[in-house]
């Protein structure tokens, strides 16, 4: 199967994937039966992460984050969309190596031979994570819920001498409060980029924020909406394509710039009311519900209904509402 070959996607080869992401606890062994389950999951499923990849990377960029190790070590790699989207997003970077890990050898050597037809400077080699090197970027997506508790303490232990973390989960409840769990236990070894403004313990573990989630929402390319071939997919998978929650976190060793201020970070997304809307809103103080008036500023009332915005404000508040916003775009 080629790299854009709709014409031969099995449906339902696709169905089986989606059936096993959707309840990991039926996955026995790498799910990975042969190269084409990886070949119809690159076209497929990891496009749309690589979307999520994308709007993570740019939320980075944004608060001026930039590569400051010439090395990845991809965890849990699949067919290596995460290091295939750091890679696009920072060309001119001078990469040395990616090391990836897989428990299936079908997905190690898939990435493999994908980053090598793109990138055939890079050297691309195999290594558990009891081996990472220090100093390395380490990128880590939509494997917390599959992995068993032991695969995790050898990464948590290792990672400490990254100098990058950059974890994107689905944006779901569970997931989320896995990333937070995460961020509390590595917070003192790392500097907070993102999503966090701060690095204050996170405002959702005090209990009244219990039914809250820290995610956020991709853009899917115009393209794709005007594709037949991603139409069918949306169509047979029973998949919103304009929906593209995510959970993730970014950390750094030492920080290659930030926004400077700490402003306050949205989650999710404002739900609306009559002639108002309400906004989560994390900053350092803790996570709260702020209630924007569309008399208050009818332009912000209409950037927060058009969802075009990068999440970042800084609050001019009266009580528990919005009197006005600064967006932030540095």
């Amino acid at each position: 199967m080629a790299k854009n070959d709709w014409d031969k996607v099995d449906w339902d080869r696709l169905q089986r994937l989606r059936s096993l992401f959707l309840d990991p606890s039926s996955i026995e062994g790498p799910y990975w039966r042969d190269e084409e389950d990886l070949a119809h999951y690159d076209l497929t499923f990891a496009t749309r992460i690589g979307w999520k990849w994308d709007a993570v990377i740019g939320e980075m960029l944004r608060r001026g984050w930039r590569p400051t190790s010439t090395q990845i070590y991809d965890w849990g790699c699949g067919t290596g969309i995460a290091t295939r989207c750091v890679l696009a997003a920072f060309p001119e970077h001078p990469w040395e190596n990616v090391t990836v890990w897989d428990h299936s050898p079908l997905a190690t050597d898939f990435t493999r031979k994908r980053i090598t037809e793109d990138h055939p400077d890079i050297q691309t080699r195999i290594s558990p994570p009891d081996q990472l090197e220090s100093g390395c970027i380490v990128l880590v997506s939509h494997t917390l819920g599959e992995a068993s508790e032991e695969d995790l303490r050898v990464l948590w232990e290792n990672v400490r001498k990254a100098q990058s973390l950059i974890l994107v989960e689905p944006g779901t409840h569970k997931s989320s409060r896995a990333v937070i769990a995460v961020r509390e236990a590595l917070k003192n070894n790392f500097e907070v980029i993102a999503p966090c403004t701060h690095a204050r313990k996170c405002g959702l573990l005090a209990e009244e924020n219990s039914r809250h989630w820290c995610h956020h929402f991709g853009r899917v390319p115009t393209k794709a909406f005007k594709d037949a071939n991603w139409a069918g997919f949306s169509r047979t998978m029973g998949i919103d394509l304009r929906n593209l929650p995510y959970s993730f976190l970014a950390l750094e060793k030492t920080k290659s710039g930030s926004v400077s201020v700490k402003p306050s970070r949205i989650l999710g997304r404002p739900r609306f009311y009559k002639g108002y809307c309400r906004i989560l809103s994390c900053q350092a103080s803790g996570v709260f519900e702020y209630d924007l008036p569309k008399r208050a500023d009818k332009v912000l009332w209409k950037k927060m209904k058009k969802d075009r915005h990068t999440g970042l404000f800084e609050w001019d508040l009266q009580g528990h509402r919005i009197a006005d916003g600064l967006e932030i775009k540095a």
